[in-house]
């Protein structure tokens, strides 16, 4: 990722991803407040993956023949989406300058 003030090339750490819920962070090198700015590609992955989960939740159903078969599979993928969330956001989404550090 670039900051927006400043220019400098940093990458969206895993500690950073999970300090910042909404996507509002500061820059590592300025102190600039920046936030993520998704672009249409980040929610055609999220939207693939929610649809990607659907059959899985399913075939965990079929196979087990019981309600608590969904929420463990989601308690399950949870973790795993996290992930592939922070990796996505990473690559796809682009940052905007929110305020100046003094």
């Amino acid at each position: 990722m670039r900051c927006p003030a400043c220019e400098t090339e940093f990458d969206l750490t895993a500690r950073m991803y999970v300090k910042a819920p909404f996507g509002r962070f500061s820059c590592p090198s300025c102190g600039a407040r920046v936030v993520l700015r998704h672009r249409w590609t980040y929610w055609a992955w999220i939207i693939g993956l929610f649809l990607g989960e659907i059959p899985i939740m399913v075939a965990s159903l079929l196979l087990t023949r019981s309600l608590w078969a969904v929420p463990v599979t989601l308690g399950v993928l949870l973790p795993v989406f996290w992930i592939i969330d922070w990796q996505i956001e990473a690559s796809t989404s682009r940052l905007e300058l929110l305020e100046r550090s003094q």
